[in-house]
């Protein structure tokens, strides 16, 4: 920090500080900074690599190897020993190939594929044999498109990828494999060290100008790689603890949260994928029944707007956009309008189009109504 006191402005010379009491501090809880977001886990990476803490790779591996934890985990801990470069690496990708866990199972392909850049070509055909085998998994055929994005300069991969969207110009791309399609096209597409053997920013082009010129017909078509597969456990984290978005501020999950507008247990039971999505991208195409908005213009002067709890022949009773309850008394309103949804029109700017799908896959797993 620097010498200068931010708050008082006056000089503190301050004593050289030994690395390890950081270390020391950081080792009790190392194994959740590892299994934490992606920029939260790349500074743990950086952290205990400058601070030289040398044992996390077999408490890693633990963690990896813990059939116990949430595949999520343990997804998560596989790409912090492939960060970290530990000696576990190759014996936890191994075992990934025997696993029963498909996320797990392709978290290790992409890994794999990367583990040794001499032997990358050796890993080539089967990536894609995996990606146009259409008896393989969605999840394993999602992460070898991940891989495929991020492997070197190969002719082979980006004609797979040319083929992959040519396939989904036609519509013949399952939904669940749309968004991974398009963002390895994406990752090699906007990568300046690869010479691409495949026109594949054409494609792109040719896909994004179809989507934009099916707009005013299809409003969703520019989002509709976002209705299937995503991961529900990512999309529960994105609801309950985005700081971008903070869904629970105004919904309820599992009884905890707001109440400017519906609660989503359940909300999947007669809702589909297309309306979830259109909730997210379009909040006021469609508002739930029992949560319209209204703006009300008092007599003198000041606006209240919020959701319409109730009214009668006394008063208005509106929930605000920070879940406060008003009362206004019929008399001091002057007029009275419709507003659109309470829900921000631009919430969807603040999520990835992978932050998207998953959201859409959690919100469609709730089929049961609180209990």
């Amino acid at each position: 920090p620097s010498k200068r006191d931010a708050i008082t402005g006056l000089r503190q010379d301050l004593p050289d500080r030994p690395a390890g009491d950081a270390a020391d501090a950081i080792k009790p809880v190392v194994a959740k900074l590892f299994v934490g977001s992606d920029a939260v886990r790349k500074e743990a990476v950086a952290t205990v690599t400058k601070l030289g803490i040398k044992d996390v790779g077999p408490l890693l591996y633990t963690l990896f190897a813990d059939a116990k934890q949430s595949s999520g985990i343990r997804v998560d801990a596989l790409f912090a020993l492939e960060a970290l470069g530990a000696p576990e690496l190759r014996k936890a990708v191994s075992a990934t190939e025997l696993s029963a866990d498909l996320r797990i199972k392709g978290a290790g392909i992409v890994v794999g594929a990367k583990l040794d850049p001499k032997g990358a070509t050796a890993s080539l055909p089967r990536l894609v044999a995996i990606t146009d085998d259409g008896i393989v998994s969605a999840i394993e055929r999602q992460y070898a498109f991940e891989a495929m994005g991020k492997m070197p300069e190969s002719k082979e991969i980006d004609e797979a990828i040319a083929a992959q969207l040519d396939l989904y110009l036609k519509g013949k791309i399952p939904d669940a494999l749309k968004l991974d399609v398009l963002e390895a096209a994406k990752a090699r597409a906007e990568n300046a060290k690869l010479k691409l053997h495949a026109p594949l920013r054409e494609k792109l082009k040719a896909i994004d100008t179809a989507a934009r010129a099916g707009e005013a017909k299809d409003p969703l078509s520019r989002n509709r790689e976002a209705l299937s597969g995503g991961d529900a456990e990512k999309g529960r984290n994105i609801f309950l603890n985005s700081a971008a978005v903070y869904c629970q501020r105004c919904h309820r999950l599992d009884g905890q949260g707001g109440d400017v507008g519906p609660a989503i247990n359940g909300v999947a039971k007669d809702k589909t994928r297309e309306y979830l999505l259109e909730s997210i991208v379009l909040p006021s195409k469609q508002i739930a029944k029992g949560f319209e908005s209204v703006i009300l213009v008092l007599l003198d002067g000041r606006t209240v707007s919020g959701v319409l709890r109730s009214k009668t022949a006394k008063e208005f009773t509106v929930v605000t956009a920070e879940n406060k309850v008003i009362v206004v008394p019929k008399d001091d309103v002057d007029t009275e309008k419709p507003d659109k949804s309470a829900m921000p029109e631009d919430a969807v700017k603040k999520l990835s189009k992978r932050e998207l799908r998953d959201l859409v896959e959690f919100l469609s797993s709730l089929k049961e109504p609180a209990k």
